[in-house]
């Protein structure tokens, strides 16, 4: 009975060794792997994450910010989430919002980390990088040069036409 027992025991850590989880234990699924944004200075973009939870217990889990490593957490100005921590039940999801906000950027590439940590024991933490792109505004005046131009010609050429050979004025 005890060969029989330990052969089990041995299946059991064999099994989690491979990434299949203990019975009752929570799975975190963390989707997209990364996220990104592209955006002009002053606007806020929602991006869409999800916390899913596999396994056969309930999820806790927080979101932390980072610039670099997760080992450093700390707060990204661009870059939030709602909500930041929760507990998703066994074979549930939770949609997350993270919002890339880019008032007062200058325009340049900017990146951090979002890292999920998690009850998990297979999977304490998920790094989830962050890229935000923010783009130059080129500026447009309401009459540019080439638009007044392009106006005249326009004007020029109705009034030949309508002037034109064989057209009479009254």
């Amino acid at each position: 009975m005890k060969r029989g027992s330990w052969t089990f025991a041995v299946i059991l850590a064999t099994l989690a060794g491979l990434g299949v989880p203990a019975y009752g234990q929570p799975v975190i699924n963390v989707s997209p792997s990364s996220l990104s944004s592209t955006q002009k200075s002053g606007e806020q973009v929602v991006r869409m994450m999800t916390i899913g939870n596999s396994g056969a217990a309930a999820l806790d889990w927080e979101i932390m910010e980072a610039a670099s490593a997760c080992s450093s957490p700390a707060d990204i100005p661009w870059a939030s989430t709602a909500p930041i921590t929760g507990t998703t039940a066994a074979l549930g999801m939770q949609p997350i919002d993270v919002i890339f906000d880019s008032t007062g950027l200058a325009p340049g590439v900017y990146t951090g980390r979002l890292c999920v940590s998690s009850n998990d024991p297979a999977q304490a933490l998920i790094e989830v990088p962050l890229t935000l792109i923010v783009r130059l505004i080129a500026a447009t005046p309401a009459l540019s040069t080439f638009g007044l131009a392009a106006t005249a010609l326009a004007l020029l050429a109705i009034a030949f036409w309508s002037l034109g050979p064989g057209r009479r004025r009254t």
